[in-house]
């Protein structure tokens, strides 16, 4: 039986956002956006660190993801790994990761 998703809320910022929510028990991340104005700035890699740092306060223990190119750098460098090709996206293309508690790097400043 298929669990509606929970939505546990975004990350905001004035120049950026991040949204996460829970899906048949698993922690998802996703829809990161960040004004193109600020972006290469590390907003969007502090936005992505808040929300993971609180799924795993609440208890997550690992979060799916599909992200996009500039995403998945990060996740990686956060100790993600990637689990299966790139997958079409309304036209876009991202790439199934998950990132597992046990893994997780903080990220050099």
């Amino acid at each position: 039986m298929k669990v509606q998703p929970s939505f546990l809320g975004w990350t905001f910022s004035y120049y950026g956002a991040v949204a996460s929510w829970i899906e048949n028990g698993d922690y998802h991340l996703g829809r990161i956006a960040v004004d193109k104005e600020f972006r290469k700035m590390g907003i969007g890699k502090k936005l992505i660190l808040n929300s993971i740092e609180e799924i795993f306060e609440k208890g997550g223990e690992e979060i799916h993801l599909e992200a996009r190119d500039v995403t998945v750098r990060i996740i990686q460098q956060m100790g993600g790994k990637i689990i299966c090709k790139p997958v079409d996206f309304y036209g876009d293309s991202v790439t199934p990761m998950i990132l597992r508690k046990s893994d997780f790097l903080l990220p050099k400043s």
